[in-house]
């Protein structure tokens, strides 16, 4: 139930702050990214090797010129096998991030930093039974934005995200470092 509460909770409290912003044609930004995720913990390598590509959606509004409050919800799967008896294994890490996003200029080519919160779940099926767990930790990023056409932009993302779970032996970092290619539509 607890893994239920948290994301319901994080979408309550944007439902409640956004509109207390004025919602100026133009702000708000939806879209979907696409790319790479290198897990930051070793020990998931020898089973899932270093990471493959994953997806989000995501949302964003600027309270400001430069400020954006953002949101994106990122999927990664992999296949894998014990290493003893070669069984089939799978992992599902999913990331929810919320945060801020500074805006370097606004023209032509828009160099970004962000950073926030990220709550992840984890899903692991082996033969033995297998692992679920969730946990908080943080991000952040650096990227770079393009107005490709009047309401349409595209643009390049690189985040590094750390969020510590228990896991069957020790702390395992379900977070790691994104690299991620976007599109986003201005409504």
């Amino acid at each position: 139930m607890k893994k239920i509460k948290v994301p319901l909770l994080l979408i309550v409290t944007l439902l409640i702050v956004l509109p207390s912003f004025s919602l100026t044609k133009g702000k708000i930004r939806v879209g979907m990214e696409g790319g790479y995720f290198a897990i930051g913990d070793v020990c998931f390598e020898p089973l899932y090797g270093t990471g493959g590509f994953t997806w989000d959606f995501n949302a964003g509004y600027m309270i400001s010129g430069i400020i954006e409050v953002a949101a994106a919800v990122d999927f990664y799967s992999a296949d894998g096998a014990t290493s003893i008896f070669d069984e089939d294994i799978s992992i599902d890490i999913n990331h929810l991030r919320f945060g801020l996003a500074y805006h370097l200029s606004r023209g032509g080519l828009t160099p970004k930093v962000s950073a926030g919160l990220d709550y992840s779940w984890i899903k692991e099926d082996t033969p033995f039974g297998g692992f679920d767990d969730s946990g908080f930790g943080w991000f952040a990023g650096l990227g770079v934005e393009y107005m490709f056409a009047e309401k349409l932009l595209i643009g390049a993302d690189i985040i590094y995200s750390s969020v510590l779970i228990t896991g069957e032996l020790y702390e395992e970092d379900v977070g790691g470092f994104f690299a991620m290619l976007n599109i986003k539509y201005l409504l």
